[in-house]
Parts: C-alpha cells; structure tokens; sequence
C-alpha cells in the first residue's frame, strides 16, 4: 500500500536552520504537510510532550553542551512521550564508531549519514512507517497488558506478512520472556537460529537460560553471542549480570570494562561499572566510571545524585576529605535543592565530618538527612536509605538507623540481594548480631501479615481481602509478595462478579508495582495473564461489576 504522506506529522530537530529547511523541501516533495522543526534540544521535548508525532528525524549533534539526539530519544522513552508507532531516525554528520555505537544503545528506528539525497530518505521512511504500522496493533496489546492477544497478533501477522517474519518472531519470543512462558520463548529463538544465525535469537536464549537460573548455560550463551557479534553490547550486559549470580564479580566488572571501551556513551553501563568497581574496591575504575556518568548525566534522563555520591564515597575512602566535600556542595548546586538530593548530600557530609574526626559537624549533617527524610515520608530509593540507615548508626542515633533497615527488610525480605546490601550495612557499623535479629522478625511479620490476606481469600471474603492487601501495599509498597496478592484478590474477585473498571485500574496499579521490582517472578508473569483474561473476556455484570 503506497505511503500516506499528507496523513502523517513530522518533527525535524537539528541545530542548523538549513539543513532543516532542506529536509522540510524533500517531505513536502514527498506529499508531507504536517511539518514542525526545532533547533533547540529542550523546545523538541516540550513539542514531543505536546504532540504525536509520526516521524521524527533527528541529528545527533545538536551543539556543543547540549542534549544530543540519543539524550533526546533517552528521554522520549523514559518519559513515554514517544509513540511505540512513531518512527525515530538519527542523523549525523559522523560515522565513527562511538557515534555509531551510541545510537545504537538506545535503539532509534534506523539512521542515516549526511548528505543525503530524497531518494534515499524516501525509501528508508516507507520501510519504516510500513513496519511500525504493523506492530502498532502489537504494541497497542502489550501497554493494556494483553500479552495473549499480542501473542495472537504476532502469529497472525507472521502469516500475513512472511517477509517480515523475523520481526513479529522477535516481538512474539519477547512477549513469551515477559509473561514468563520460557518454553514457548525458546521455541521462538532455536526456531530463528535455525534460520538464520542472528544476535538478538541468541541473546534471547541466553535470557532463557538466565530467567530459568541456568546460569552456566546463560553464561555459555552470552559469551558464543559476543564471540560471534562483538559489537552487540546488550549481550555484555547481560553477560556482567550472569558472572554476578555467579559470584565472579570481578570478572562481571571486566566484562562491564571492555563494553565501555567499545561504547562509552552509555550512562547505565557506566553506572553499573562505577558500583561494582566500587564494591571490589578498585576505586580509581570506580572513580573514573562515576566521573563519566556525571559528565554523561548532564543532559540525560538518568542524571542522578547518586553518582555524584559515588564519587564522594570513592574521596572518602581516598581520604581526600576536602574534595569531598565539594563534590557534596556540587550536589546542592548540580539539583537545585532537589530534596532528595539535600538529603544524599547531607548524608555524604556526615560520613566526611566523621572522617575529619569533626563530631559537632557530622551530627549536625546527620540531623539535616533527618529532616530532610523525614519531610519526604521515608519515600527515597533503596541505596540512599542504606547511606541513610547508616550514617544514622555511625552517629549514634541507632535506634533510627536499625527501623530504616527493618523496613528495607521487610519491603525486600525475599530479595536476597538487597538483604545481603543491608547485612553489609550492619558489618560496616559493627551491628550485626542485633540487626539479623531484626531482619529475622520483619520476614517472621511480613510473612505473618501475607497469611492473614491470604486466609481472607480462601475464606471467600474478596471485599475484606482487597482492602487488607491495599492498606499492606500502602505500608509496604516495594513488597513484592503483598502486591502480587493484591492483584491476586482482585482479579479472583473479578473472575466472580464480572469485570470492573475501577477494579481493573487498582489491579494493574500493583501489577505496574510488580513489573518494576520483579519482572522476571513466576507469580507477577502469571498475574499478567490473569489480568489480560479478566479485561478481555470477562462481561460486565452491572456498572460495578456485580449482578
């Protein structure tokens, strides 16, 4: 079917007016009237945010201390302000291969190299808009959680459509790992290795192998997937995160060391190096990669405190004391009295005073952290509560310290390794014995608190059920066990009385929870096709779901 061209809205961002007069000329050659352009990478944000824009082309390199295409595309994605339907193309004017290689991190739809000339722009767009068009019913599917009828449309479209078999094969193994039906998973990627000998399928498999916990398999896998394709750098990372499970954490940090070198842009993997550098105690690696990701974090999404913190951290155990202070006064500055970034740098300052042997000034940055946490409810990320919980306890304020850990315990009390996070915390502060007691009866609670929502839905008291898990959930919101049996409940309460809208909004609420702390657990991938049969087949019974 020939391109609509005049039906579709097109965004170009690139610094240069020209260039974007130019491109404007070739759509409008095309039958495009929908067009809107930009120079400034912050005003394509705000127009991405306020717009659905079919095609977006976009250059890499929009001036010098600016966000660059990726950081854009970055945070499209993370902001969910680009459609799954919208096609995203990098331009650029280089060709080397860290520019290369950083596009192709964060996946943007194709890209092309300057000059070019209509013709070629044509063709690509007309392969891409032909494509995305296919998968937006796909798409459409997975954001309402209906994995089942994605699944279907694959299928459908793979028989349809057999030249782009491979595409909806991808789509289809990718939805079978989310809802956990690994058998159907690996079915999908041995058949497309059978074909054709391709990175993702072999990846795909390693994941596998990984979700199963068949670790060495895993391992085997990733590394065949780097032996064959050495610039596939997902594979790296999931190679890094197999030789954790493994317990072979310095090889994991090797192989985090030579992805970089390969593709040095990438934030999250020079992250990922800084932290586990750190906990090797190579600490020049570790200050290096968390020198990157500050300068890296600038102008992108995942712009944190906590890399500045590292930072300080890596000063600390140096003993460079002043350095760390400033790093700590860069925080304040660097996120405008972003609290919770006051609170990481009060808690920083705590642990350089006490270095400096200064104890009036260390309590006083202690009780700053406090109220800062407090004023925020206790709602801050897991790692700068363990900063938290310990500065609390190197100051003496125990008592404090210890309830941070035992809600960290018993948020995660199935998670062994945040436990094994907060059983380094104690060693550090000398409390172990006393804190394992305290981690042993929050899971002896949490468990205790489970049991009574769950006698309550095998009593057949749903209403009671529901509201016992929302008020758990509410207390206890990165528990992955008391959210999995809130959504549990509803959807059982569902299954009875017919579907419910409000229902359906409170269950997909834990199930969102869900996928952010455990996507790959058996019971979270379960309830996903629960909740997809619960709001495509079952019927309304009455306005509130009830006869």
């Amino acid at each position: 079917m020939p391109t609509d061209w005049g039906a579709k809205k097109y965004l170009i961002i690139d610094d240069f007016s020209a260039f974007r007069h130019s491109v404007k000329k070739m759509l409008q050659s095309f039958g495009a009237k929908d067009m809107d352009d930009s120079g400034d990478p912050e005003e394509a944000i705000r127009m991405l945010s306020k717009k659905n824009y079919d095609v977006i082309l976009c250059d890499y390199n929009l001036g010098e201390d600016r966000r660059d295409g990726q950081q854009i595309l970055e945070e499209a994605k993370f902001r969910s302000i680009i459609r799954p339907s919208t096609a995203y193309i990098m331009i650029t004017a280089e060709n080397t291969m860290t520019m290369v290689m950083s596009t192709l991190e964060y996946v943007p739809d194709g890209y092309l190299i300057k000059p070019f000339v209509p013709e070629v722009l044509r063709r690509r767009l007309e392969t891409l808009i032909d494509r995305k068009k296919d998968i937006e019913e796909i798409e459409s599917a997975i954001q309402k959680m209906e994995h089942l009828r994605a699944i279907a449309i694959c299928d459908e479209l793979s028989k349809k459509k057999p030249a782009n078999i491979l595409d909806f094969l991808q789509m289809k193994a990718n939805i079978c790992l989310m809802i956990g039906n690994y058998d159907d998973a690996q079915a999908v990627y041995e058949r497309v290795l059978t074909l054709r000998n391709i990175p993702w399928a072999r990846l795909g498999l390693g994941k596998v192998y990984f979700y199963r916990k068949q670790f060495i398999e895993a391992r085997d896998t990733f590394e065949e997937t780097i032996k064959e394709s050495g610039t596939f750098m997902e594979a790296y990372d999931w190679l890094a995160k197999t030789m954790e499970e493994l317990d072979e954490v310095q090889k994991a940090q090797d192989i985090l060391s030579d992805a970089i070198q390969i593709s040095p842009k990438a934030i999250l993997r020079q992250k990922a190096l800084a932290d586990i550098s750190y906990r090797n105690g190579d600490y020049d690696t570790a200050e290096k990669a968390y020198k990157k990701a500050v300068r890296l974090g600038k102008h992108s999404c995942f712009r944190s405190p906590t890399d500045h913190a590292g930072l300080a951290k890596v000063s600390i155990v140096k003993g460079l004391l002043t350095k760390a202070l400033e790093i700590t006064r860069d925080i304040r500055k660097e996120f405008g009295g972003a609290r919770e970034a006051d609170l990481l740098a009060s808690v920083m300052d705590s642990f350089i005073h006490t270095a400096m042997s200064n104890e009036p000034e260390a309590a006083k940055s202690i009780n700053d952290a406090a109220r800062h946490y407090d004023a925020m409810s206790g709602k801050v990320s897991n790692d700068i509560a363990l900063d938290l919980a310990k500065g609390f306890i190197a100051s003496g304020n125990k008592e404090k310290g210890m309830s941070i850990l035992e809600g960290l315990a018993k948020n995660h009390y199935e998670d062994e390794k945040m436990l094994r996070k907060v059983r380094h915390v104690l060693e550090e502060t000398g409390t172990t014995d006393e804190g394992e007691k305290i981690i042993a009866a929050a899971r002896q609670e949490t468990v205790k608190l489970n049991n009574q929502g769950v006698a309550l839905v095998e009593q057949g008291r749903l209403d009671e059920a529901i509201e016992f898990f929302t008020k758990a959930s509410e207390r206890l919101p990165d528990n992955v066990t008391v959210n999995a049996n809130a959504a549990r409940a509803i959807i059982i309460k569902m299954e009875k009385t017919g579907r419910d809208d409000r229902l359906l909004f409170r269950a997909r609420k834990h199930l969102e929870r869900l996928k952010a702390l455990a996507p790959t657990d058996a019971r979270y991938q379960k309830l996903l096709v629960k909740y997809a049969e619960s709001s495509s087949k079952l019927t309304n019974r009455g306005q509130n779901g009830t006869e």
